[in-house]
């Protein structure tokens, strides 16, 4: 929800007084839920399992205030070799079936077909398109969209990447039985501390081919928070 909290409304009623020579000012707010809405950043606290956050901090360190461990706040940002996988595309489609899992041989396979490897400390962009999923028919695609499962989460943890990051809302695949099981961002963000990025652009990429590039990302660093809007770029 974005607000004016000042326009040339204020000015026009008399409210709000020009300065000087008649400069007039414009101010807002900005009220953003920050998972699902925008292209955001999970922080590494953002899904935990029992008692304990990533690298074993006590999941009593969060509060209503936010966390004190494992928060947006602590990654500055992330400047990286980046890899767009745009599995869509591979395999000749708008986009990927509805709770399509992207299994490890798709991940190859779309890799070597691009010419590219997945390394360590990369950052691996996965293209399912979504947009076009989405236009179709927002309600259902809310609920079923293509991803990676467990499978392509340990694949893409073994070759020690330090983000992944999708054109959907989630990243991994959601099955509407299944909507709030999240065994990939367990696995990534919980156990091996590989952020996640969601509602990423990847369709200009993707329609230039550009399957190599410069990642640099630097999120809001907003104190305790469960992760925060970021507008990555990417520079070939």
């Amino acid at each position: 929800m974005h607000l004016l909290a000042q326009d040339a409304g204020d000015y026009a009623t008399g409210q709000v007084a020009p300065i000087g020579d008649g400069q007039s000012v414009a101010t807002d707010y900005l009220f953003l839920r920050i998972h699902g809405t925008a292209t955001h950043i999970d922080a590494l606290g953002h899904v935990w399992s029992g008692q304990s956050l990533y690298n074993g901090h006590p999941a009593s360190t969060m509060g209503s205030r936010g966390l004190l461990r494992c928060g947006i706040d602590k990654l500055p940002g992330i400047v990286t070799r980046g890899v767009l996988l745009d599995v869509a595309g591979w395999q000749g489609k708008r986009h990927l079936d509805p709770s399509h899992e992207i299994t490890v041989e798709e991940l190859t396979g779309c890799a070597e077909s691009e010419g590219v490897e997945v390394r360590r400390g990369d950052a691996v962009l996965l293209r399912t398109g979504f947009n076009a999923m989405y236009a179709e028919d927002p309600e259902r695609y809310i609920w079923e969209f293509a991803g990676i499962g467990l499978e392509g989460a340990r694949w893409l943890a073994d070759r020690d990447v330090v983000l992944v990051g999708s054109d959907t809302l989630g990243v991994e695949v959601r099955r509407r039985e299944a909507a709030w099981e999240l065994p990939v961002h367990l696995h990534l963000l919980h156990r091996h501390g590989i952020y996640l990025v969601e509602l990423l652009d990847l369709d200009r990429l993707a329609a230039d081919a550009v399957h190599e590039f410069l990642f640099l990302g630097a999120p809001l660093p907003l104190a305790g928070g469960t992760g925060a809007p970021i507008s990555p770029l990417a520079i070939g």
